[in-house]
């Protein structure tokens, strides 16, 4: 399971995340169901290509369609500047404008 938190906005972000190992996720699913109640259902299918230390995630999401998601992974050997750095240059060379950005969650796209 993988937890994030993230601005809206359709521009590159700045995230964090933890990931969780669930050793019964059907148990799982089954508590967070009556505890919170199901909003959406995403099916997607993810191939993620890296480029330095930028993931690249091409995502085939069900009745959605397909989406990339470029993720600088920063740390003590990359600031914010460069991960920005790298994500602008990667956009400008598949020509990408920033009306192609989106601001919600699969979840919410699938909601409206």
């Amino acid at each position: 399971m993988i937890w994030y938190a993230r601005p809206d906005e359709d521009a590159p972000k700045a995230s964090d995340y933890l990931l969780i190992t669930i050793d019964d996720p059907a148990t799982l699913r089954h508590a967070l169901q009556v505890a919170l109640g199901i909003r959406a259902v995403v099916e997607k299918r993810r191939e993620i290509f890296f480029r330095d230390n930028v993931r690249i995630h091409l995502d085939l999401v069900t009745s959605l369609g397909d989406f990339i998601e470029f993720e600088a992974v920063l740390g003590p050997d990359h600031t914010d500047q460069e991960g920005h750095e790298q994500l602008k240059r990667l956009i400008d060379e598949l020509g990408l404008s920033p009306t192609d950005f989106l601001s919600g969650s699969y979840g919410e796209l699938i909601m409206s």
